[in-house]
C-alpha cells in the first residue's frame, strides 16, 4: 500500500470526529471532486484562516486506521495528477 508523506498537515488536533487537513499547495476543490466522482471517498472543504482545507467526517464505526491510510494514499495519487 502507498504510505502517506509528510505533505499532510492538520490545522488543529481533532477533538471530535472531524479532521481538517491540507496536502501540498494544489487545488483542493479539484482533488475533493475527483474523489467524489470516482466514488472512493467523500470529503467536504472549508476555509480556515483564509486557507482552503479538506475536511473528513468519520461517522461509520467501521472506519479504521487502514481506511484513513487508503484515503491518504488516494489523495497522494490524485494530487500528482491534478
Amino acid at each position: 500500500m502507498h504510505e502517506p508523506t509528510p505533505e499532510f498537515r492538520c490545522r488543529y488536533v481533532p477533538e471530535s470526529n472531524i479532521l481538517c487537513f491540507r496536502r501540498g499547495e494544489g487545488d483542493r476543490e479539484a482533488l475533493r471532486k475527483a474523489l467524489i466522482d470516482e466514488g472512493s471517498f467523500y470529503l467536504t472543504g472549508t476555509d480556515v484562516d483564509g486557507l482552503q482545507h479538506l475536511r473528513l467526517y468519520v461517522m461509520n464505526p467501521l472506519t479504521d486506521a487502514e481506511t484513513i491510510r487508503k484515503l491518504a494514499g488516494r489523495l497522494e495519487v490524485l494530487g500528482g495528477t491534478i
